[in-house]
Parts: C-alpha cells; sequence; structure tokens
C-alpha cells in the first residue's frame, strides 16, 4: 500500500473519469456518433470502464500477470471500439448482427456437449429460433459474414487493401494503428495460455530470487507494464470519441484527459523505482 498506493488511487481516479465521461459524450449526444455507431461504442466504452476496475482491482491485490492479462481484453475492446467509430455505420451494424453468428456457434456447441454434464437440451424452438436468425444475416450480409470477424471483412477489403475472406483481429489492429502493441499483446497472451515460457517468465517475479523460488501469490513487482499498458489503452478511446466531435468544450476534456494521464504515468514510474528500492 505504501509503495503502489499513490499511483493506483490516481488509476482509480482516472477509470472514474473515463465513466463520468461516457455520460457527457452519449446522454449529452455524440454529434458524429449516432445509430448502431452509438449502440455499439457506449456498450464497448462502458465494458472498457469495467475492465479497467477489473485490472485495478487484480494490481492492488498484487497480481501483476492477472492484470495483464486482463488488459489483453482491455486492448481488444478499445481496438474494436476505435475500429467502428472510423467506419460507417453499416459496420456497425453488421457487427451487432454478428451476435446472432456467435451465439448460434456457442448453442450448437452446446447441444454437442450437454449430454456429457446432464444438461437439458435447448428447446427445439428456440434453438430453431437461433438458427434462423444467423442464417438470416448470413443472408442479409453475405458469405464470409458468418466467420470471425466477418462483420469487417468488406470494409476492410474495401479501405485497407485486405485479401481474402478470412479476417483476424490483427487486420482491425492494424486498421487502427494499434498493431505497435504487438508486442505487449503478445506478453500478454503468456499470462493467458499454458507454455513453459509463461511459467518462467513472470511479471511478478522478484528480481533478486533464484530460479528455484516460484511466484505462487501476490507480489509488488511487475505491476508497471500493465498500470502503463491500461492507462493507454483506456484513454486512448475517450481521447479518440471526444476528438471525434471536437467542440470546444471536449477539446479541453481531452487535453485536461492527456495531462491526467502523464501525471498518473510519472506515479507509476515513481511507485517501480520505490519498490526496486524496498529490495535493496
Amino acid at each position: 500500500g505504501d509503495i503502489w498506493g499513490p499511483a493506483l488511487d490516481a488509476i482509480e481516479a482516472l477509470i472514474s473519469l473515463c465513466v463520468d465521461l461516457d455520460e457527457h459524450l452519449f446522454d449529452g449526444g455524440l454529434a458524429t456518433v449516432q445509430g448502431s455507431k452509438c449502440e455499439a461504442i457506449v456498450r464497448l466504452h462502458a465494458r472498457a470502464c469495467q475492465v479497467s476496475s477489473e485490472i485495478l482491482t487484480l494490481l492492488r491485490a498484487g497480481f501483476a500477470d492477472g492484470g495483464h492479462a486482463r488488459w489483453r481484453t482491455l486492448h481488444e475492446i478499445v481496438t474494436v471500439a476505435e475500429f467502428l467509430l472510423h467506419t460507417p455505420n453499416e459496420v456497425s451494424e453488421k457487427y451487432i448482427a454478428h451476435a446472432a453468428v456467435t451465439r448460434a456457434k456457442e448453442a450448437e456447441e452446446f447441444e454437442r456437449r450437454q449430454y456429457s454434464f446432464g444438461y437439458d437440451p435447448i428447446p427445439a424452438d428456440v434453438l430453431t429460433e437461433i438458427i434462423a436468425a444467423k442464417e438470416a444475416a448470413q443472408y442479409k450480409f453475405g458469405k464470409s459474414f458468418i466467420k470471425d470477424y466477418g462483420w469487417a471483412t468488406e470494409h476492410l477489403k474495401a479501405n485497407h487493401g485486405k485479401k481474402g475472406d478470412r479476417t483476424t483481429f490483427w487486420d482491425i489492429e492494424s486498421a487502427v494503428n494499434h498493431s505497435r502493441l504487438r508486442n505487449y499483446y503478445r506478453l500478454a497472451c503468456r499470462n493467458i495460455h499454458a507454455g513453459y515460457w509463461g511459467e518462467v517468465s513472470r511479471l511478478g517475479d522478484d528480481p533478486e530470487w533464484t530460479a528455484d523460488v516460484l511466484l505462487a501469490g501476490p507480489s509488488h513487482f511487475g505491476l508497471t507494464t500493465p498500470s502503463h499498458n491500461m492507462v493507454y489503452s483506456l484513454s486512448s478511446l475517450v481521447v479518440a470519441l471526444l476528438l471525434d466531435d471536437p467542440t470546444l468544450d471536449n477539446l479541453v476534456l481531452a487535453s485536461a484527459l492527456v495531462r491526467l494521464v502523464s501525471q498518473v504515468n510519472e506515479l507509476v514510474d515513481a511507485a517501480e523505482a520505490k519498490a526496486g528500492q524496498a529490495e535493496t
């Protein structure tokens, strides 16, 4: 608490500000974001704030690796939100409609596996409705739509030189210039997937430990990377929203948020230095 308290308190204040800006941006009517785009982005922004609070909770508890794993989710949310922000409303319409595809895949998988756990099958009329919704979306938007990230494929082809019908998150990431975070994304992946490098390389490890000491609980080391990344990602989305409707009020708010981010990062760096000094 003495080491990381001020920095984590500042991060909490930043998250609270971003939640308040949600109300400012959307309840007041964001002129450039209407229809399906508004529906998608307001939900993504709210989810980004919630995931940021989850990351903060993990960092306060001393779980740097868990916090960075949740940052990967935040990065994906923010990247998709910024992609939708800078594309026509029809892309957001497809994004929302794609939920029918995801729901159908989940239902079909459940039907294949539910007997192993003794669950009742999905009622036939409900399953029929779910499959019909997927098929209607496919009929409306085309064959490639039902693939992963199929809601983005046609826009990427028309505007970003994409080839083929298989779209990945990396295509969307590149389209909004977030691919510079790819190395951190890969770093976060090792805290999600099983793999020996993930077992021997932990953010929370004490740098003074030998290879014979394994981290099996909280630590005050390693909080810097997930802190910086979370602050960057959440503020990036909010600043993008503010600058997309560049009224004087929004420009002032964006400038104030950027300054706050700088101050928060300074506190994080100071806490990291203090954590290192505590071991000497």
